[in-house]
């Protein structure tokens, strides 16, 4: 018997074919393919949804999640202006522009790790963290206070505004990830995080939204030390 996400793409498949001049846009779940559309430009679209069958948020609404939390943080550092985004209270703290720098670079390296996942041929382990929300992982594995990764610390270079817009452009790349993970079993997607351990596809897409969270409260409190 076919699976519900099976069954979704067979008739995708199906209907590209005996269509061929209908656009096809998808928007997988965490776990079953829950909708395809198929949209000729300006006439018509049709919609075949099969419902979640778990309560879980599909990868096309983690991805709007990520999509509000950016647009909170650029908020937070839109009037600032380059001083400003190179002022921080004591050398130890980061500024808003090593902030939003953090955030690109993390979020960068956060993908890459859920694409290359995708396209491995191996298949994942159990993790001790399926079942979790990130927030649950979180409590679990991090310290009061962790350092970022080198590969995710910023250096210090270049203008606010330049990592503001390199901020916002990774959201069109999140889109097409969620083409690439559709159809998948997003639970066998995983690579680990250097603190939280193994994630799956759905929980690290849920840790870009939980991080930019965490740093936009970063920026909040920085803003309220600024002179």
């Amino acid at each position: 018997m076919l699976t519900a996400e099976q069954a979704v793409s067979e008739l995708a498949r199906a209907f590209a074919i005996a269509h061929p001049d209908l656009w096809l846009d998808r928007f997988p779940t965490a776990r079953m393919a829950r909708a395809w559309r198929f949209n000729r430009p300006r006439t018509h679209c049709i919609v075949v949804e099969v419902e979640s069958i778990s309560g879980e948020k599909s990868v096309h609404e983690l991805i709007a999640d990520i999509g509000r939390s950016r647009e909170l943080v650029l908020a937070e550092v839109h009037e600032l202006s380059d001083s400003g985004g190179r002022w921080k209270p004591t050398s130890d703290d980061w500024s808003a522009a090593e902030i939003i720098e953090h955030l690109v670079l993390a979020e960068i390296a956060g993908v890459e790790r859920i694409w290359s996942a995708a396209t491995s041929d191996q298949q994942a382990s159990a993790s001790p963290n399926q079942g979790l929300s990130i927030e649950q992982i979180v409590a679990r594995t991090w310290r009061t206070q962790e350092k970022a990764p080198p590969n995710a610390t910023p250096r210090g270079e270049g203008p606010l505004a330049f990592w503001a817009a390199t901020l916002h452009s990774l959201q069109p790349v999140l889109n097409a990830l969620a083409v690439r993970l559709a159809g998948m079993d997003l639970q066998r997607v995983v690579y680990p995080h250097f603190l939280c351990g193994p994630l799956d596809a759905c929980q690290r897409l849920e840790f870009l939204r939980f991080h930019m969270d965490r740093h936009r409260d970063q920026l909040s409190r920085l803003a309220s030390e600024r002179p």
